[in-house]
């Protein structure tokens, strides 16, 4: 059976970059969270709730994304074995 290892290195750095931008965002979101929380006006404090409506959202936008990536391993693992698989809208 011949695999071709060029799209499978290519799978595996595409996965890591997603990853890496994943966890990237994420950081960078929490600080924005807790930035804004530091500077808001004790006069005026935003309420608790707009804090945990923009958790859960970005929660559910981790979690999307890391449904997207196992779906792209598993499309590249049963490429990578020859069977067929329909492509996972939006790919590139």
């Amino acid at each position: 059976m011949y695999v071709n290892t060029n799209y499978q290195a290519h799978a595996a750095d595409s996965n890591t970059d997603t990853q890496n931008s994943t966890k990237s965002t994420s950081d960078m979101f929490m600080q924005l969270l807790v930035t804004q929380l530091k500077n808001q006006s004790p006069l005026d404090p935003v309420d608790p709730n707009q804090f945990v409506n923009q958790l859960v959202q970005f929660n559910t936008l981790n979690q999307i994304i890391d449904i997207r990536s196992l779906l792209e391993q598993f499309a590249n693992t049963a490429a990578a074995s020859g069977k067929a698989m329909p492509a996972v809208q939006g790919e590139k």
